[in-house]
């Protein structure tokens, strides 16, 4: 087993993932699901700093998430690591079977300080591209429509936020959908007070990655995943042609024409996203968003959902939040997911 220290606790999880829940379900379907929903299984969680051992596993985690802009998966996953070093520094992993299995990893890196840094400079490019892509003013038509009161930003305002000299954190919670929802408002309140911790002119054992103890942050970005249920989906029959083979005919079949009719419609409505008729795939998002800066959704080329014909369409989600707002949204993830309040019991040193 490696060699770890953090939190252990023992939870109830689903079985399902959550994406299945969240999807809308056939009303004759219904006892099934209720079925499902109560399929629970007992599992043991732990909450570590990240070790050399995860680079793997951390890297795996990020696979997908700025798309399919080349990325140095690796070199940002030895940077999380790195920022763990010794549970002096940022960040958590989440693992399953006595801290084998990485299923989770959340943290925060410090933007200007970092951003040569291989993995920090291709998401600083990428942010950089979509930014002048979808804020330059023409492009506002992809914004994600929410209830919160702040207005849309300009392109100059995002240029800002990721600018040299910046004060900016890149917020990572990237994990299996099948995390226990209740460890959520505990990992968010691990890593505030990790960072509070780093800023504390107190903190005289900081890490050599640091330079210095202060991690001074204005403002937290975000780079998420929302997805939206296709309604407008045609449903597919079989045809037959006169010799009763399904879905045959002359030159091209029912299932070539009904799939370019398919990939039409799903074109046209691509950006009626809103908060009725999107999912988040990070439920803790519906909660920062009411406190954002700003925001606005992008293409994702890589679409597992839409490849499988599941009915989803996923979206790349992008948004500002200030630090402060970000720590009060945080408290407010208890109530969101009715979870205690009380500290997660800690593990004992091995």
């Amino acid at each position: 087993m490696k060699n770890r220290c953090h939190y252990k606790l023992k939870m109830k999880t689903n079985k399902k993932i959550e994406k299945r829940q969240k999807l809308e379900k056939d009303p004759d379907e219904n006892e099934k699901t209720e079925k499902d929903l109560e399929d629970i299984i007992d599992v043991d969680i732990d909450v570590f700093h990240p070790v050399p051992e995860d680079i793997h596993d951390i890297a795996g985690l990020l696979k997908r998430f700025i798309d399919v802009h080349p990325f140095h998966r690796m070199d940002m996953a030895d940077l999380l690591i790195a920022q763990g070093k010794e549970g002096l520094g940022i960040g958590s992993v989440v693992s399953t079977n006595e801290g084998e299995d990485v299923v989770g990893i959340i943290s925060c890196i410090d933007l200007d300080f970092h951003r040569k840094h291989n993995g920090v400079a291709d998401c600083l490019d990428f942010f950089s591209q979509l930014i002048s892509k979808y804020k330059s003013g023409a492009s506002d038509k992809l914004d994600l429509q929410t209830s919160s009161s702040s207005q849309s930003t300009n392109e100059s305002t995002w240029k800002d936020i990721i600018k040299q000299g910046c004060r900016t954190g890149l917020f990572l919670y990237e994990r299996l959908v099948n995390i226990p929802q209740e460890l959520t408002p505990h990992l968010y309140r691990s890593l505030i007070s990790e960072i509070a911790r780093s800023t504390s002119e107190k903190n005289k054992k900081s890490p050599s990655y640091l330079e210095k103890p202060q991690m001074r942050l204005d403002t937290i970005l975000v780079c998420s995943r929302i997805g939206r249920l296709i309604t407008d989906m045609p449903e597919f029959g079989d045809s037959e042609d006169e010799e009763g083979d399904p879905r045959a005919g002359k030159g091209k079949s029912r299932k070539e024409k009904d799939g370019k009719k398919k990939r039409k419609k799903i074109r046209k409505a691509k950006n009626d996203f809103n908060e009725e008729t999107s999912i988040f795939f990070h439920p803790e998002d519906e909660i920062f968003l009411k406190y954002k800066i700003d925001s606005f959704i992008f293409p994702i080329e890589d679409d597992p959902f839409l490849k499988a014909g599941e009915g989803v369409e996923l979206r790349g989600l992008l948004y500002a939040i200030s630090f402060d707002n970000f720590k009060k949204a945080a408290d407010e993830l208890f109530d969101f997911f009715s979870v205690d309040r009380a500290e997660l019991p800690k593990k004992p040193d091995e």
